[in-house]
């Protein structure tokens, strides 16, 4: 009977803890759900080892998918929070901008000069356009390189990231001889003719 009575006493402890275990994860798996705990990195981690407990244990699809779906809404968030916004417009400042930092902008038909930039070996080109945007575009897929003069520096380089290899500045102009002249003097200063991409020295 004493033997039977401490078997009793166990395995009652044993269903209360499983009891309890349970409550505090139901409990936690409803405050994720609803969206009303503030996450750290440990309640990541916490709810990380929930979603592996429901793959092994898929006893409520529905509570395993709107802790996957939860998770992977909290790591967007935590991205979004730490990535800096594009601007909306370009701003002319005689200085170069990274190539990605064009995707973003808002659409905006620019006449001018513009000088392209290759970062990992001090290539120029300069060109221009009645519609800077759009000849970039003949150019550029984003920043993967659609012309054949540029492609076999992108492919060829060792730069980890590619998104960053080429960097552009746009002069806007007013006037046909003030685009020549500004884009011959681009070429001449970069020496893009000799060093760089230009196949010519220009309009004259």
């Amino acid at each position: 009977m004493i033997s039977f009575g401490v078997y009793g006493y166990f395995i009652g402890k044993k269903r209360k803890n499983r009891i309890l275990n349970r409550l505090q994860q139901n409990k936690l798996i409803q405050g994720i759900i609803n969206k009303n705990i503030f996450y750290k990195e440990n309640e990541i981690r916490d709810l990380k080892a929930l979603i592996s407990f429901y793959k092994k244990n898929i006893k409520n699809t529905c509570t395993y998918l709107a802790l996957i779906k939860r998770l992977a809404n909290l790591v967007y968030e935590q991205k979004l929070q730490s990535i800096t916004p594009l601007p909306v417009h370009y701003e002319p400042d005689n200085s170069f901008i990274s190539l990605k930092t064009i995707i973003g902008v808002k659409y905006e038909k620019i006449i001018g000069v513009y000088v392209i930039h290759n970062r990992e070996n001090n290539k120029y080109y300069v060109g221009q356009s009645k519609d800077i945007y759009k000849r970039l575009k003949q150019h550029f897929v984003g920043t993967v390189p659609k012309n054949v003069i540029f492609a076999k520096d992108y492919y060829f380089s060792k730069s980890e990231n590619k998104s960053d290899l080429f960097e552009v500045k746009i002069i806007p102009c007013g006037t046909k001889d003030e685009l020549d002249k500004t884009e011959k003097n681009l070429i001449e200063l970069y020496d893009s003719y000799n060093l760089g991409y230009n196949g010519t020295n220009g309009n004259t």
